[in-house]
């Protein structure tokens, strides 16, 4: 029943298009035929003329065409190709500076990658901003001292680059990256901040994101962790909250420069190491004893 019933849907529709093609034929037949008589009935220069253009026109009418055609395949074929590959052969990952880690990962890029594009980025602009109290302290401390530079590659090229890194189960993945910044149009001069950048790395011919994942995940913690070697964070009790919370960092000092008796400076010293032994903590853990102890020191320093 379905199929008799697009038959007679279908049919006459048919019929009615090979009808309406048989008359427009007919109207076309008709038209070329006073075409060409009021043509014949033209001067012999007029005719030659439009020769010449017709001659002329119709091949170039007919590569415009072609060329037209090419280009909507190229595009298709393109589109087509390029979701083919980015689903079946490559992973991406992005990250942009609107992420207040993003030069964390640069930098990671730069000291443990071996990447080359001929350019440098030096910057003064810390990983991370000074705490309140960082700031308060440096303040009432009154020392000024020279900005840290940190030096960067220059990802932002036109063509990809790629470096070498080895996961954690040895195994080497060659991860390309390029910086894509986007500039505004129009920028006013008081407007600040960088422009908007997104960093891409990929693999090929894998669609596996976890060696990105990896990637992302050493690069925090390797550089989270140089930054906080040669510091000592001091901790003070909260005002409200029966927690403790970061007040400032400060460098480490060596113990040529705590003024203190020679002797007592390496008492203090090995007793530290003592208290801070496996067998010392075993002691007091043993002893029901609370696992810490204070140094007081009086006199003139």
């Amino acid at each position: 029943a379905s199929w008799l019933i697009a038959a007679v849907m279908v049919v006459p529709a048919l019929a009615w298009y090979w009808m309406s093609w048989q008359n427009f034929s007919s109207w076309l037949r008709v038209a070329f035929q006073l075409m060409q008589s009021a043509f014949q009935e033209l001067p012999d220069e007029i005719k030659n003329g439009v020769k010449a253009t017709f001659y002329l026109s119709l091949p170039m009418s007919f590569l415009g065409a072609i060329g037209g055609v090419i280009y909507q395949s190229y595009g298709w074929i393109y589109g087509r190709v390029h979701a083919f590959i980015e689903k079946r052969c490559t992973v991406s990952l992005m990250f942009t500076n609107a992420d207040q880690h993003y030069n964390i990962v640069i930098d990671y890029i730069g000291a443990k990658c071996a990447v080359e594009t001929g350019k440098i980025r030096a910057s003064t602009v810390p990983r991370s901003k000074p705490s309140f109290a960082e700031m308060l302290a440096n303040w009432l401390g009154g020392k000024t001292k020279a900005p840290k530079l940190y030096y960067q590659p220059e990802l932002t090229t036109r063509f990809w680059t790629h470096f070498d890194w080895t996961d954690n189960e040895g195994k080497v993945h060659k991860i390309w990256t390029q910086t894509v910044v986007d500039k505004p149009q129009f920028r006013s001069e008081k407007a600040k901040g960088a422009d908007p950048e997104t960093l891409i790395i990929a693999l090929w011919w894998t669609t596996d994101p976890k060696p990105l994942k990896d990637f992302m995940a050493e690069a925090f913690q390797t550089m989270l962790k140089e930054d906080s070697e040669g510091k000592v964070d001091i901790y003070v009790k909260h005002m409200w909250l029966p927690i403790w919370s970061k007040a400032v960092s400060k460098d480490k000092r060596d113990r040529e420069t705590i003024v203190l008796d020679q002797n007592l400076a390496e008492y203090v010293v090995q007793d530290l190491r003592h208290f801070f032994t496996a067998a010392t903590a075993d002691w007091y853990h043993n002893a029901g004893i609370p696992y810490r102890r204070g140094y007081l020191l009086y006199g003139p320093p």
